[in-house]
């Protein structure tokens, strides 16, 4: 065995090997959503962070960037962001916010020679089935997104799962439950994302700030999801 770069290498055929993209499937559309390691890894490390932070049920999101390639039914995500600070994090609603979005969507496309651009945003539901819940499914319908120049159709992804699932994924990386959905956007992009629609089952929540923030702030009310 060489005992490093400067070593003599030994004769024969050599392979290089890289870790494998997850795959989840939009069983809605039929895309295949292939997500690298770096980007799932960054997903894991802030549902990590946000369970130290702010407790284990506390949902938390972000953006996803990438590329959708429509001749081969392929999305590519590439990389994903924490939440924004303006963002508001509860145990039953995530709202993505909008500061730095733009800016650091452009520095992207700037690096990567607008290969990579703006796919979609992603959010938890910890300790529970990763299926959109009302509130998500209504806001699939009329898609509003955190950016002026929003394209037509976005990627929703929500990373889940029941307890064991939930731990272990945050514990060794062994993947969560995803849903995957491209959804097409009907409604104009908004200068701000609009306020939930609690159903009338309500209860006060604690909401936390996105970024770095170490303090939640006024109670809002929505409704308390049922553990199953």
């Amino acid at each position: 065995m060489p005992a490093g770069p400067a070593s003599a290498q030994p004769a024969g055929p050599r392979w290089l090997t890289w870790p494998n993209d997850t795959v989840v499937t939009d069983e809605a559309t039929g895309y295949d959503v292939r997500i690298t390691p770096a980007a799932l890894a960054e997903i894991r490390a802030e549902a990590r962070r946000g369970t130290r932070l702010r407790g284990p049920l506390v949902e938390t999101g972000g953006t996803l960037l990438g590329v959708i390639d429509g001749a081969t039914g392929v999305i590519f995500v590439d990389e994903a962001t924490g939440p924004p600070p303006d963002s508001l994090l509860t145990e039953a609603y995530f709202r993505h916010g909008l500061d730095g979005v733009s800016c650091h969507l452009t520095a992207r496309r700037e690096a990567t020679g607008n290969i990579s651009r703006f796919l979609g945003m992603w959010h938890t539901h910890p300790h529970t089935a990763a299926q959109p819940s009302a509130t998500d499914r209504a806001a699939m319908t009329s898609l509003t997104l955190p950016l002026s120049d929003a394209p037509a159709r976005a990627l929703v992804l929500i990373a889940g799962g029941p307890d064991p699932v939930w731990h272990k994924w945050l514990a060794t990386g062994d993947g969560p439950h995803l849903y995957a959905h491209l959804a097409t956007r009907t409604a104009s992009a908004a200068a701000e994302p609009p306020p939930p629609q609690p159903p009338a089952r309500l209860g006060p929540l604690t909401w936390w700030p996105g970024g770095y923030a170490t303090r939640p702030h006024r109670p809002v009310s929505f409704p308390r999801k049922a553990r199953p």
